[in-house]
């Protein structure tokens, strides 16, 4: 009886992971900014295509450490734009289709900041 009631959990968990993995791609370029502490922030490339996961329009919300999502854009299912000078480590792009449902993810890395050379 056990196994009955089992059965039909996995098979929605997987349906639902299923559901969760679409057609969708995102890329963030660079995807690492420079970590040194001088840097305010840098800007980045996001380009989305979510046309795959059948989506007629997106949103791209963001997400930084410690806070909840705010909004970026809204528009068509292909596109590209390019953040201001704020893309910082851990700043982290969703990109959503109209029902919210998460089609891609990507977070932006720092790399190490290079120590200055002395002189002689």
């Amino acid at each position: 009886m056990t196994m009955f009631i089992r059965l039909p959990v996995a098979v929605a968990f997987a349906a639902s992971m299923l559901a969760a993995c679409s057609r969708a791609d995102m890329t963030v370029s660079p995807g690492v900014v420079s970590g040194c502490t001088d840097v305010r922030g840098s800007v980045v490339s996001v380009a989305w295509d979510a046309r795959g996961a059948g989506a007629k329009s997106v949103r791209i919300v963001l997400t930084r450490p410690g806070s909840g999502e705010r909004p970026w854009m809204q528009g068509p299912p292909v596109g590209r734009r390019k953040t201001g000078p704020w893309a910082a480590d851990g700043l982290t792009f969703v990109l959503r289709d109209m029902q919210g449902r998460e089609l891609a993810r990507r977070t932006v890395e720092s790399s190490a900041c290079p120590r200055e050379r002395g002189h002689g």
